[in-house]
């Protein structure tokens, strides 16, 4: 699973053929993942307590305050309720609910995923406003 999909990603010198695709992918979508992270990180939000990824799939717990990690899935639902305001789609996750995932199609050109990380910290500001 995801441990052989960063191994992959890591060793991937050349880049893979989508089956469907002509023109071969950038290593770069393949590592999606690793491209998105510093965008989340360099936004210095108090309630994300954890970013973690597998491949391009990436995971932003939050939490009351990362001096106690408490879950807070309050916070979590007023940012899936702003990016829907905003046009962006999220899905909540964990066990609980404390969880956004994201998993852009490797197909999906810097570009879009550059507007949906915009969208998703203009969210995320939102909700922190809110609350």
């Amino acid at each position: 699973g995801c441990r052989a999909q960063q191994a992959a990603g890591e060793t991937t010198e050349t880049p893979a053929v989508a089956p469907e695709a002509s023109e071969p992918l950038p290593a770069a979508l393949l590592l999606r993942g690793r491209f998105i992270l510093p965008d989340l990180a360099r936004q210095g939000m108090e309630r994300i307590g954890q970013v973690r990824h597998c491949g391009a799939m990436i995971a932003i717990e939050f939490v009351t305050d990362r001096t106690s990690n408490a879950p807070d899935p309050a916070m979590t639902s007023a940012v899936v309720a702003a990016a829907e305001a905003r046009g962006l789609l999220l899905l909540s996750c964990g066990t609980r609910q404390n969880v956004i995932r994201l998993l852009p199609a490797l197909t999906m050109p810097d570009a879009i995923v550059e507007e949906a990380l915009d969208l998703l910290e203009a969210s995320l500001e939102d909700a922190l406003a809110a609350a």
